[in-house]
């Protein structure tokens, strides 16, 4: 499925942002994830559950008129109820309960405000595999979330979009202003404990309209790093930090920091062409200025609704495009085609792996259901 070769579009051994904190709570709620259909709430200590979102007697949404039993949540259509470990509890119409009457739970945490789910085998669900970057909830950091999207695309575009940072000039122009010198920027690559980075490395950029927006009125020369961080296909980082010019720096002095902005992206399919996109960022300056953080939350929102509105227009009868495999790539694509590579490498890596016969493991329904 374009752009990658694989015969799964996505993997399943992976943790993804499956919503907000603020959206669990003790109303169940239903979310697609990979094609799967699940259900979410809290137990009465406040920890989040995940299961599979339909009752396994006949399928039936356990979100649709469910209600919360203590810890157990029980179907509105013919009573079932299932504790937090999937197992059915209660069945009015009898005493006897087997022990295949069950659904299947997925590996849930709580991390940054965002609950993350885990997909594919349970044996390999290890927490410390959730991306710890440096700029999210850290001393000396303020991190804020945004607005939860829910794209009408595919979400490699989406992987895509924020590793060709030079749409910024022409998609965002509106917003963003002029950004030629970071689209003229010739791009790096590098690649450091798994996280690959793509840099635009500019010099002596004049004093923008947008810096002034960031750190107030200024009238000097900056020297700005604008990076991707691919931390796997579910979260990717953008940002960079921004200081005074080297070259007008006295006597090579090291320049001076104005500060440094993080962008961070979870990327969290619902289907092969449809995507839930969770942001937010984190800046090191300007700590507990709420007028600020309130005009970067609706800057940074509106760009991204930008980037929403351009996806759906490419995944608009994508599949039935004819000539999709003459698809031109540009230098400045070498940090998304990397990432397309690692992605589809993966992909592959999981389905080379042999099932886990203990673990109920579902990736090769998924994968059955995800090419359906």
């Amino acid at each position: 499925m374009y752009p990658l070769n694989t015969p799964q579009p996505y993997p399943f051994n992976q943790w993804y942002v499956a919503a907000r904190s603020d959206e669990v709570n003790r109303s169940p709620l239903e979310r697609t994830i990979l094609g799967e259909p699940l259900v979410m709430y809290r137990t009465e200590a406040g920890a989040p559950v995940i299961m599979q979102g339909r009752c396994p007697h006949r399928f039936y949404p356990l979100a649709a008129a469910g209600t919360l039993a203590g810890d157990a949540i029980q179907c509105g259509y013919h009573g079932m109820k299932f504790n937090p470990e999937g197992r059915c509890v209660d069945i009015p119409t009898q005493e006897n309960i087997p022990e295949k009457c069950r659904t299947r739970v997925y590996p849930a945490v709580e991390r940054w405000k965002w609950i993350w789910v885990w997909m594919g085998d349970p044996a390999l669900a290890d927490e410390n595999d959730i991306p710890r970057p440096y700029c999210i909830d850290q001393p000396g950091w303020e991190s804020t979330q945004a607005k939860t999207l829910h794209v009408p695309s595919r979400y490699t575009l989406a992987l895509d979009n924020l590793f060709d940072l030079s749409h910024l000039g022409y998609i965002h122009q509106s917003l963003v202003g002029d950004v030629s010198e970071v689209v003229r920027t010739p791009v790096e690559i590098t690649e450091h404990s798994g996280i690959l980075r793509m840099v635009r490395r500019t010099k002596d950029t004049p004093y923008s309209p947008y810096y002034t927006f960031l750190f107030g009125p200024g009238d000097f020369l900056v020297d700005t790093d604008v990076w991707s961080d691919y931390y796997g296909p579910s979260l990717v980082i953008t940002g960079g930090p921004f200081q005074r010019a080297a070259s007008i720096c006295e006597n090579g002095s090291t320049p001076d920091k104005l500060g440094e902005m993080c962008f961070f992206h979870a990327i969290t399919p619902e289907t092969p062409t449809s995507t839930f996109y969770f942001g937010g960022f984190s800046r090191d300056f300007r700590l507990g200025d709420a007028e600020f953080t309130a005009a970067n939350v609706h800057m940074y929102d509106a760009v991204r609704e930008q980037d929403e509105s351009a996806l759906a227009l490419v995944e608009k009868g994508l599949d039935t495009l004819s000539y999709v495999d003459q698809e031109f790539s540009a230098l400045q694509d070498s940090g998304a085609i990397r990432v397309r590579r690692l992605l589809a490498a993966q992909i592959q890596k999981e389905l080379n792996t042999a099932p886990n016969e203990k673990g109920g493991l579902s990736i090769q329904a998924g994968r059955q259901r995800a090419n359906a």
